[in-house]
């Protein structure tokens, strides 16, 4: 029984660790300070914003993870987006919504031109 009560601590120190790590990687990454310079977010806001680009930053890297032909990773990062954008609708004003729409486009395109599909 402890055996397994230490496998369970280490698993969730491990997934807790993990988790640190991706929360930093996004906010210190130049994506994410250009959309929060751009975006102008409230106290408010911010946290909201950065759970959903996390979630969709995991979604992401699961997709790349399949063994699928690279249009159909196209078409699925796109119906991601809209979904993201979909999200976004409940915190974002429409202006910030169109900044970041504009945005989007031009990482996803920037992307895109440096991956080999």
């Amino acid at each position: 029984m402890k055996k397994l009560f230490v496998t369970l601590v280490l698993l969730l120190s491990v997934t807790v660790s993990a988790q640190q790590e991706l929360d930093q990687k996004i906010r210190t990454g130049s994506d994410y300070k250009k959309e929060l310079s751009v975006l102008k977010l409230t106290l408010d806001q911010e946290p909201q914003y950065f759970q959903i680009v996390k979630k969709y930053i995991v979604l992401n890297y699961d997709l790349q993870e399949l063994n699928i032909p690279s249009t159909e990773v196209k078409k699925r990062e796109d119906v991601l987006e809209e979904k993201k954008c979909d999200e976004l609708k409940n915190i974002l004003s429409l202006e910030q919504l169109a900044s970041y729409k504009k945005l989007s486009t031009e990482r996803i395109t920037a992307d895109r031109a440096k991956k080999r599909y």
